[in-house]
C-alpha cells in the first residue's frame, strides 16, 4: 500500500497520521492517525525548567571546586615566599589571628611574615565581586542589589576616610557591626549591608603589600607580588558561544550578528520586506529608485 506520514510537532505533544495514497499519489484515506503528549519539562508553578535546580547545585560545586584549588595554589605560593609556615600545625596555629586587625595593623606597622600571610590568605577567602557578562533577565534584581551596595560600601569608606576595605572592616567589628555581606529581602526589596568590588581587595593588597615592604624590604618583591595577583584575582575566561553552522554552507560557521556582511545582510532583508501602503489594503513594495535611496542612507 501506498500511504504518506504525516507529523504535528509541538512543545509538548506529537501528531500523527497515515493516509492512504491513491494511483496518483493524491490522499484517498486515513488509515490510522493519533497523539502522544508528553511533559514539557517544566515546572507548573513557575514555568522554570526542572533542570534549573540540579544546574544551580552543578555550578556551586564548580565554584567551590575552583575556590579550593585557588587557596591550594596560594597557600603553596605564600610558604615559597616565606609568608606562611610549611608545617600544617603551624598554620593552625595562624587560625586564633584576627585577620581583620592585621589587616588594618599592617597599613602603618611591622607584621611578622606569617602574620602578614594570614592578612593575604583572608583576602584570598573573600576576593569581592566581578561581574564578567552581562545579567539575565533571572539575575536583574540580584545584580541591582549588589551594584548598590557597592556604591553604598564605597561612599560609607569616604566618608570614614579609610584607606582599605579591611581597615574599614575592622572598624566596624570593633563596633560590633557586621562584617559579612548578607542579603536580606527577596526580589526587587532584596538588598546588602556592605558589598566589596574585586577593586577594592586589589587596591588593599597592594597597599598592604607596599607598607609592609618599607620593614620587609628584603623579600617582599614586586614578583612576589605579582605571583599573589596572579593566584588570587585570576579569572577564568568564559566559552565563546559557538554561533552554529550555516544554512546554505555546512561546513562554515555562521556569521555573528555584529559582523559588518551580517548587518549589510539584515539592511538588505529588511528592505526587501518593506511594504508602503498607499490606502487602506493596497500595499507595494519598494521600487529600486526608492530601495537604492534607503540602501545608501542605511549603509552610511
Amino acid at each position: 500500500m501506498r500511504y504518506r506520514l504525516g507529523l504535528d510537532l509541538g512543545a509538548n505533544s506529537i501528531g500523527w497520521a497515515v493516509l492512504r495514497l491513491d494511483e496518483s499519489g493524491s490522499p484517498a484515506g486515513i488509515v490510522r492517525l493519533g497523539s502522544r503528549i508528553f511533559s514539557d519539562g517544566r515546572n507548573p508553578k513557575d514555568k522554570t525548567s526542572l533542570a534549573l535546580a540540579r544546574r544551580i547545585a552543578r555550578q556551586a560545586r564548580r565554584r567551590r571546586d575552583r575556590y579550593l584549588r585557588r587557596r591550594g595554589k596560594l597557600l603553596q605560593c605564600l610558604i615559597d615566599l616565606g609568608l606562611m609556615p610549611a608545617d600544617e600545625q603551624q598554620r593552625r596555629d595562624l587560625k586564633s589571628l584576627d585577620p581583620y586587625e592585621l589587616r588594618a595593623r599592617g597599613l602603618d606597622g611591622p607584621l611578622a611574615p606569617f602574620e602578614l600571610g594570614r592578612a593575604i590568605y583572608h583576602l584570598n577567602q573573600r576576593r569581592g565581586f566581578l561581574s564578567n557578562r552581562k545579567a539575565d533577565r533571572s539575575q536583574v534584581d540580584e545584580r541591582g542589589a549588589i551594584k548598590t551596595a557597592i556604591k553604598r560600601t564605597r561612599e560609607q569608606m569616604a566618608e570614614s576616610g579609610v584607606r582599605t576595605f579591611g581597615e574599614w572592616l575592622w572598624r566596624r567589628k570593633s563596633l560590633g557591626a557586621p562584617v559579612r555581606a548578607r542579603r536580606q529581602g527577596m526580589g526587587a526589596k532584596a538588598q546588602y549591608t556592605l558589598y566589596a568590588q574585586r577593586d577594592l581587595i586589589r587596591e588593599e593588597l597592594a597597599t598592604l603589600w607596599e607598607a609592609q615592604s618599607r620593614f620587609h624590604a628584603d623579600f617582599l618583591t614586586p614578583d612576589g607580588l605579582a605571583r599573589i595577583e596572579d593566584v588570587i584575582f585570576h579569572q577564568r575566561r568564559l566559552r565563546p558561544v559557538q554561533p552554529g553552522r550555516c544554512t546554505f554552507e555546512p561546513h562554515e560557521e555562521r556569521a555573528p550578528i555584529a559582523h559588518p556582511l551580517f548587518q549589510r545582510f539584515r539592511i538588505l532583508q529588511e528592505l526587501n520586506h518593506l511594504r508602503v501602503r498607499s490606502g487602506r489594503l493596497e500595499e507595494r513594495s519598494l521600487t529600486l529608485e526608492e530601495r537604492r535611496r534607503a540602501q545608501e542612507q542605511l549603509l552610511k
